[in-house]
């Protein structure tokens, strides 16, 4: 699987709004072959962050059927120190087909990165 940033603080819109507000983007590229699903041609898959927040907005990509599919993530709340979305909506060709709404969140405290240690 192979990543790369692929811009920054991009528009939402097709750049012709006059004095354009937001949403703005961090746009990441994943590409390779998909490991729960074994046999599966390689395909992109782009992610969009927000570029103030830094949290993941929506995911996209092409199945090997041609469907489309996003994933959107929205109402993001912090709990413990940790950000988590409060809903989630999975799209396949513009239609939804998964909408999940978290009433709340629990996670555990922060646990520091150094304990983990290459082997």
């Amino acid at each position: 699987m192979a990543y790369r940033f692929l811009t920054g603080t991009v528009r939402a819109d097709d750049g012709k709004t006059p004095n354009y507000k937001g949403p703005w983007y961090d746009v990441h590229v994943s590409i390779g072959k998909s490991r729960s699903q074994p046999g599966t041609p390689v395909r992109n898959k782009t992610f969009y962050f927000d570029s103030t927040t830094k949290v993941l907005v929506r995911t996209q990509y092409v199945l090997p059927d041609g469907r489309n599919v996003s994933t959107q993530f929205s109402n993001w709340q912090t709990v413990n120190g940790q950000s988590t979305p409060g809903q989630i909506v999975r799209k396949e060709n513009g239609v939804v087909v998964l909408s999940f709404n978290a009433s709340a969140a629990a996670t555990g405290p922060l646990v520091n990165d150094t304990l983990f240690t290459k082997p």
